[in-house]
């Protein structure tokens, strides 16, 4: 009989817990009995893979058991640390802030335990985190300071869950070439993920004619400090247009342009800013590689239209004017359809008087949105009526408050 004690939580107990590293001991066991090895070779295998690997786990949520009241003995904003698969409290509970430093916290305690040289990391699901969680958690792992020694990847899967907990476990066991074959070997076990080589990412170029072309950086103070005076306004009315978006679509309008406004800054030193032309569609390939979502589509179009439409002549009404009208066409919004067009549509058309009659138009056409009932367009056209009616357009209210940010 072999027993299991990979938990290194606890250090100090007579014999410590057995969690997920028990999978590596199931495969590398099974595939040595499955290759004919004997009783003796088998049951050494399994011990040296217990004598040398290292596992915990982390959580910010207990189970639910079955017939029991909910343990809500975790508080927003902490994590527990080290606790077992069938939901005992762990070792401490710490500050939680983000995958970053909860992976920073597990591979502290696993760093000082491990032996040099190439590991396996089994990343197990304790149940209730989500794949793209589990992820973020696997790209911290291989990123930190032991990640060079991480050959093989494990999952991440729920391999070994503590039912609904909202965590995960990491578990490392060194390997040379027969723990890897053993690991590697096929299995018939549908829920076993398979073993993955983890190494450097290879990137190509994109061939002649599809890669973007770079623009020529030039100068011109007063487009720069008009650009960043732009992006500011949207950065400082995030958290009101997410909660605006929350109302009538998935809530990250406010977070969708202050990304790209922040991309848009920081691009700033590489844009061809004295020449306007160019200018336009600069900004406008910025936008299509920094902005997600519909929106960041429509803005690409409208910003290369525009410099389309200055490089035939038009000044900046025009060019504004010409690059809606190709957004319009493609995505077939119009005045009354609770979209940015009802404040963006007025406020060209009164910028002939100046920006603060395109400032007021804006406004009324932002304001305007919140009495439409049935949206034309964009993703609160599948919304309801009551919970439209009484709140603005997140992308005419974002519109409104630039104009009247630039008619201060």
């Amino acid at each position: 009989m072999v027993i299991v004690d990979d938990d290194i939580a606890l250090p100090d107990l007579p014999q410590a817990r057995g969690v997920a590293g028990t999978l590596l001991v199931h495969k590398i066991a099974g595939a040595l009995a499955d290759q004919g090895g004997d009783l003796a070779v088998v049951t050494t295998a399994a011990r040296n893979a217990i004598g040398a690997m290292a596992s915990i786990g982390m959580s910010l949520d207990s189970c639910t058991v079955p017939g029991n009241a909910k343990d809500n003995r975790i508080p927003v904003g902490k994590a527990e640390l080290g606790l077992g698969i069938h939901g005992e409290p762990g070792v401490e509970q710490v500050d939680f802030c983000d995958a970053a430093g909860a992976v920073e916290m597990v591979v502290e305690r696993l760093a000082a335990t491990i032996a040099p040289g190439p590991h396996v990391a089994l990343v197990n699901n304790l149940g209730s985190a989500t794949a793209l969680e589990m992820s973020v958690l696997v790209e911290e792992l291989i990123k930190s300071r032991i990640g060079d020694q991480i050959r093989w990847m494990i999952g991440p899967a729920p391999l070994m869950t503590s039912l609904d907990m909202r965590g995960f476990s990491v578990s490392l066991l060194p390997v040379g070439k027969a723990e890897e074959m053993a690991l590697i070997a096929p299995v018939a076990c549908a829920a076993w993920p398979g073993c993955h080589p983890v190494g450097r990412i290879d990137t190509w170029p994109l061939p002649d004619g599809l890669a973007p072309i770079a623009p020529m950086p030039s100068r011109h103070d007063g487009r720069r400090a008009l650009i960043e005076n732009c992006c500011r306004v949207f950065i400082d009315a995030e958290d009101d247009l997410n909660a605006l978006d929350l109302k009538s679509g998935d809530g990250d309008t406010g977070s969708t342009l202050a990304t790209a406004a922040r991309a848009l800054i920081g691009a700033l030193d590489r844009l061809p800013l004295a020449d306007m032309t160019q200018l336009y569609r600069a900004i406008g390939m910025e936008l299509s590689q920094t902005m997600g979502g519909s929106s960041g589509v429509l803005l690409a179009i409208f910003f290369a239209a525009a410099g389309d439409a200055s490089g035939n002549g038009e000044d900046t009404i025009g060019a504004l004017s010409s690059a809606l009208k190709r957004v319009q066409e493609v995505g077939g919004a119009k005045i009354g359809d609770r979209t940015m067009v009802d404040a963006l549509d007025p406020a060209i058309d009164a910028l002939t008087g100046g920006l603060r009659e395109a400032a007021v138009a804006a406004r009324k056409g932002a304001d305007a949105t919140a009495a439409i009932g049935k949206a034309g367009a964009g993703r609160a056209s599948y919304i309801a009526s009551a919970n439209l009616l009484g709140h603005n357009d997140p992308g005419a209210e974002a519109v409104a408050r630039l104009f009247e940010h630039l008619a201060r």
